[in-house]
């Protein structure tokens, strides 16, 4: 391991979290309480009337709809960088619609500020304790592709860094990387940004209106077992032709470990084989998960969800 990788995983996760980034975010945010509502609304602006049906302000009414906004996204968020940047980008369009309802002048000042942040301070990438290898062309052909069954299974990572849902997704894959790496299971990230050829290759659509961003795929002995998002019907013919991925796909640990069984690929056990003798440091999820047998006899005529219940699969505890 080089002496920048150590680094990394020597790094405490929290500390992404003292950034620029953030502190830039607080500020935008703590503004408001702080000056602008004193300072720049004046005290008689309607957004402190309380003259509507509900004779609540237009402040409270305002605030209560960014709290229920913000619980909704906390339940479907996938990490807490994800749930974070949806407080700060909903959090300051509060701050703008507040700011709007006696001025133009003070939320056109304030946006200007937001954007000016966001520039200069963008979001940072994850830089704590991982076991997932980057991988780029050559790499990816020779660590993965060319790699023969006995090397075991690869779980690839295809994403591109200008995507908040791949910036959320990233610290999740580490965690599960740290906790399931094994010489059996190996992760692996590949970054789409400036890599056209291998996005069409795996016909993944990185377009700004895609929903196959982040793309999972496990492999073995170099041919693809299972991918997350799913086809929703057969995969793509040919490699640049684009096909709708099935909905509801979730990227939080828990179900990524059980959609592809990781720790049983992380014990080496078979793709499609039973896993027995469980290991006492696991966790139990009830519901079912997609049907190994089923996908490793349909490759090539595109992956779907099992519809076997009752039996659990388990997820180790990081």
């Amino acid at each position: 391991m080089s002496t920048d990788e150590s680094e990394q995983v020597a790094r405490h996760p929290v500390v992404r979290f003292l950034a620029p980034y953030y502190a830039a975010n607080v500020a935008l945010l703590a503004v408001y309480p702080l000056w602008l509502r004193s300072a720049v609304i004046p005290g008689d602006s309607e957004l402190f009337s309380g003259n509507s049906m509900l004779r609540l302000s237009g402040e409270v009414q305002l605030a209560g709809c960014l709290a229920v906004l913000l619980a909704l996204k906390a339940k479907a968020a996938t990490s807490i960088d994800g749930w974070l940047f949806n407080v700060f980008l909903f959090g300051k369009i509060a701050v703008a619609f507040c700011l709007l309802v006696d001025s133009w002048l003070a939320p056109a000042a304030y946006a200007a500020a937001a954007l000016l942040a966001a520039i200069t301070f963008p979001q940072p990438a994850y830089s704590g304790p991982t076991q997932v290898r980057l991988l780029k062309g050559a790499t990816l052909s020779s660590a993965v592709l060319a790699a023969p069954p006995e090397d075991g299974f690869w779980i690839v990572l295809f994403t591109v860094y200008w995507a908040p849902p791949c910036s959320a997704f990233i610290p999740v894959f580490a965690a599960l990387s740290n906790a399931l790496a094994s010489p059996s299971l190996h992760f692996g990230l590949v970054n789409l940004t400036n890599a056209p050829v291998i996005a069409r290759k795996f016909a993944i659509d990185t377009s700004t209106s895609s929903s196959q961003l982040p793309t999972l795929i496990l492999f073995h002995g170099g041919q693809e077992l299972a991918r997350l998002p799913a086809w929703a019907g057969p995969p793509p013919a040919e490699p640049s032709a684009r096909r709708a991925v099935a909905k509801g796909a979730r990227f939080d640990e828990a179900s990524v470990a059980r959609y592809f069984d990781l720790p049983a690929r992380s014990d080496g056990i078979a793709w499609g084989e039973p896993r027995e003798n469980p290991s006492p440091d696991t966790v139990e999820f009830a519901d079912g998960a997609a049907s190994a047998s089923k996908n490793a006899k349909a490759k090539g005529k595109g992956k779907g969800k099992g519809k076997g219940k009752g039996k659990a699969n388990k997820v180790k505890q990081s």
